[in-house]
């Protein structure tokens, strides 16, 4: 017996061996550590990324396109990141006069556009809000030196500032103001009908309706737009005749009808101002329920109508026109 096993063959003990120490491994070894794990294919994060905050200028972009909503809570964001510094924090306030402008809350306009000012009074763009804030507000001094220091700044801004400046002059009755920009306006556009509108409004409020007849009726065809017929219109009333006149603004109301946006280039509520010329021209006629109807729209929402409103109701009917008739015996 003794022989036979010391006879065992020497492949089934190697492999006896083999087993045992693998079952003494299993039985010290426990359960797998972390750091078996490392021969993953995938990198492991060590910890979790850190946030990069947003610059102020991302902000800034959103207010552009923004709804209301958004672009307050953008403006907030960009004004809570901005630095002390006066430069950023002057774009800021800028920002948000231009967002509470297009809110209606034009007091808090002026505030934050006087704010940027104060801190940065070389921007000619918060000059350029002020001064259509100021024009909003009815400080209409106000806004014509804001509007031109804002020109002083950067004169590339004054195609751009035209228009409100153009507005200012009309409302104030600045008759200098008016002659100027028309004269610089058509040096660069002598052939676009803006400037022959221009032109003939500065004529016709400097006094010289005739000039600006002769002008319009040289400039003028059946395509023409809506704010040289009521312009033309309105220089027909100042030359008495009325006949005229009822003819160019009753064009100029049907094209106003149509959508013609020229008209606002000669006024902010061209509806209002195309029916009180009008009316006044029914008035010269002695048409008065034409007058009377087309005047009592706007007298509720316009109390400058009432007054017209008024002469329409005591406008005198036309004598009749006497028929002739044969005397009979």
């Amino acid at each position: 017996m003794y022989r036979r096993s010391c006879c065992t063959p020497l492949s089934k003990r190697v492999s006896l061996l083999v087993l045992a120490i693998t079952l003494a491994s299993c039985a010290t070894q426990g359960a797998p550590t972390p750091a078996a794990l490392t021969t993953s294919p995938l990198p492991l994060p060590t910890r979790a990324p850190t946030p990069t905050a947003l610059p102020v200028s991302f902000y800034l972009e959103l207010l552009k396109d923004a709804t209301l909503a958004d672009a307050e809570a953008a403006w907030e964001a960009a004004r809570q990141l901005a630095p002390e510094d006066a430069a950023p924090q002057a774009v800021i306030q800028r920002e948000g006069a231009r967002l509470a402008l297009r809110q209606g809350a034009l007091e808090l306009a002026a505030e934050r556009a006087n704010a940027a000012l104060r801190l940065d009074p070389q921007d000619a763009e918060a000059w350029l809000l002020a001064g259509v804030i100021a024009q909003r507000l009815g400080d209409l001094e106000t806004a014509q030196a804001a509007l031109h220091t804002a020109e002083t700044l950067d004169p590339a801004l004054a195609e751009d500032l035209f228009p409100a400046r153009w507005r200012l002059a009309l409302e104030t009755g600045d008759k200098e103001a008016l002659s100027q920009l028309a004269q610089s306006y058509l040096v660069t556009h002598f052939d676009a009908p803006d400037a022959t509108y221009y032109r003939a409004e500065a004529l016709l409020a400097t006094g010289y309706p005739q000039l600006a007849l002769e002008l319009l009726l040289l400039r003028m065809n059946t395509d023409s737009p809506g704010v040289l017929w009521y312009t033309l219109g309105r220089v027909y009333l100042a030359l008495n005749q009325a006949q005229n006149a009822v003819i160019a603004l009753e064009t100029a109301s049907a094209l106003l009808s149509r959508g013609d946006q020229s008209l606002f280039l000669a006024s902010s509520d061209p509806v209002r101002d195309v029916s009180l010329a009008l009316g006044r021209a029914y008035l010269d006629l002695r048409r008065c329920d034409e007058a009377l109807s087309l005047l009592r729209l706007l007298a509720t929402p316009y109390p400058a109508a009432a007054e017209l409103v008024e002469e329409a109701q005591r406008c005198p009917l036309p004598a009749p026109t006497p028929t002739f008739k044969p005397w009979m015996p």
